[in-house]
């Protein structure tokens, strides 16, 4: 059963639309598993459009399929799933959105990008990244139909103990670290193009000042941009005062 779950919770989002958002791929996930269960019923394909709306992270709708499939076997009534599920769509939105596009995605780039910029062949490179990518979000859905199953209603309470969070966190900030370290690569190698320092300079100060105007407003990008013009002003500064 977790199996199945898992492998089809790839194809979520392939009926996604503007009205149901992730719902009728939910409908389909779940279906299948309610289809080899003897003396069980499917929910009628009638009224999906009005009850299954439902919007997630994608690699984390796992979780919903798991604890509404382990609701339905423990004898949870349609109405209890339905409240069930639309309060689950918030906080695996929010999580994944964290963990996922603000953590592990740039992360994973990030490194892919350091062993291309360290003389690691391109194709290489690709194929780091696309394992570490990889891993990442099937080992999300495998983890979450798991917790799913296992704690049905209660998934919450696991939800909370897997600690997401704090991975989320982790996640920026070796992104973060990494934007740092490919700028830092990258503005060593520029300068050895240029015998003249001064367009750098002249980028590290567009960049500060982008920076001090813009302020929040640039969000996840802030540390970054201010770690490339920090960079880029260090080595556009070195070589008038006899650096390297």
């Amino acid at each position: 059963m977790r199996l199945r779950l898992t492998l089809r919770s790839l194809l979520i989002q392939a009926a996604w639309n503007p009205t149901d958002l992730l719902g009728t791929g939910l409908a389909w996930g779940l279906g299948g598993s309610r289809a080899t269960t003897e003396g069980t019923e499917p929910d009628s394909p009638d009224d999906r459009g009005a009850r299954w709306h439902f919007n997630s992270h994608p690699y984390l709708a796992s979780v919903a399929m798991g604890a509404l499939e382990a609701m339905r076997r423990a004898g949870a009534t349609p109405d209890e799933r339905d409240r069930f599920r639309m309060a689950l769509r918030g906080p695996l939105g929010a999580m994944g959105d964290a963990l996922v596009w603000a953590g592990g995605l740039p992360a994973a780039l990030l490194l892919g990008g350091t062993v291309w910029i360290l003389g690691g062949a391109p194709v290489g490179a690709v194929v780091f990244f696309l394992a570490l990518y990889n891993g990442l979000h099937l080992g999300l859905r495998w983890w979450g139909t798991g917790v799913g199953l296992r704690h049905g209603r209660a998934v919450a309470l696991a939800f909370q103990r897997a600690n997401l969070g704090g991975w989320a966190e982790r996640a920026r900030g070796a992104a973060v670290v990494l934007a740092g370290v490919v700028a830092g690569v990258l503005a060593v190698v520029a300068v050895e193009w240029l015998d003249r320092p001064l367009p750098w300079i002249a980028a590290g100060g567009i960049l500060v000042a982008i920076g001090q105007r813009r302020g929040m407003a640039l969000s996840g990008s802030l540390p970054a941009a201010f770690a490339l013009a920090l960079v880029v002003l260090i080595f556009g500064l070195a070589p008038l005062f006899g650096g390297p």
